[in-house]
């Protein structure tokens, strides 16, 4: 009898103990576990001032690219606070921007301004926010027309 109860209360001790044992694993397995899951990586590119320098427009384009690029980047977010600037300069960012969204989603957050240039930008974005006080303009365009000759008889 005695071998009996003996036998009992280890039984007992062990299943009670094994939901502790499971608790534990658990939490050690996420404390090992939760380190080592990459977390994904979501680069901001700010675009601010007026879009005419080409080495400004080259510095962002690389930028795009290595963000297109690296798998590591998940996501694209542009930070633009711009006035717009010149045609082609703008229309290579826009231009890049598609070619990144073509891979990952991209998203604008529009700062003070986001007119002419800069709303063109934006608008390649999968998503645009603007604050409540953002200045968001129309994509723009500067014509100009030649002064008329008379015509002498």
């Amino acid at each position: 009898m005695l071998w009996f109860e003996t036998t009992k209360r280890l039984l007992r001790s062990w299943f009670t103990s094994i939901p502790f044992f499971v608790l534990l694993s658990l939490a050690l397995g996420a404390a090992i576990a939760i380190p080592l899951i990459p977390k994904p990586v979501i680069v901001t590119i700010p675009i601010s001032g007026t879009i005419l320098d080409q080495a400004y427009v080259d510095d962002i384009l690389d930028l795009l690219q290595d963000a297109r690029d690296d798998n590591n980047i998940k996501a694209v977010v542009l930070r633009i606070d711009s006035p717009g600037g010149g045609v082609s300069a703008t229309e290579q960012i826009y231009l890049d921007v598609l070619r990144v969204r073509e891979q990952k989603p991209v998203v604008t957050s529009i700062g003070t301004i986001a007119a002419s240039g800069g709303y063109y930008v934006a608008v390649a974005s999968n998503f645009i926010y603007a604050e409540p006080t953002s200045q968001i303009g129309s994509i723009g365009a500067v014509v100009s027309l030649p002064e008329s000759e008379r015509l002498d008889e």
